[in-house]
């Protein structure tokens, strides 16, 4: 045990070692408004959590939204939301539109119901990786827009 906690010493002191973290973007190229509304709703059934636990992005016009993410010992949930367990998600435009995704994981696998799903990075973000970091965009634009569900 001492051993480790002097390797670890003189790493962090002499070698300068460093907290990676991957970088999650989400590149909103629409003159819109955008509302990425994210629930947990399997997890929230299975804890009994009334109301469903969700969280909300704001993405203004042609504007980012960037969160970055430690790895290694400062691990955090992978993806651009606060927990792991959101697997329903809705993307509205200027309160007028919306796109609904939903992904479900079985032993682990990624079930995603759509070809193009802002839940599962890994697939559906373009990745730049380094040694260490990765950057992950994922890019809303007009086409989005206009393949969007109009609200009543």
């Amino acid at each position: 045990m001492r051993k480790l906690l002097f390797v670890i010493l003189i790493c962090t002191v002499f070698t300068g070692c460093k907290d990676y973290q991957d970088t999650y973007v989400v590149n909103n190229k629409t003159d819109k408004n955008i509302q990425i509304e994210g629930f947990a709703v399997k997890w929230s059934k299975l804890t009994n959590r009334s109301p469903i636990y969700n969280e909300l992005i704001e993405i203004q016009p042609n504007s980012k939204y960037i969160i970055k993410k430690g790895k290694g010992e400062s691990w955090e949930p992978h993806g651009i939301f606060k927990v792991e367990d959101i697997d329903s998600v809705l993307i509205i435009f200027n309160n007028e539109r919306l796109i609904s995704y939903s992904c479900n994981s079985i032993n682990g696998v990624n079930l995603c119901n759509d070809t193009r799903n802002i839940l599962f990075y890994q697939k559906y973000y373009e990745n730049n990786c380094g040694e260490h970091e990765c950057t992950y965009i994922y890019t809303i634009t007009d086409e989005d827009y206009d393949s969007a569900v109009k609200i009543k």
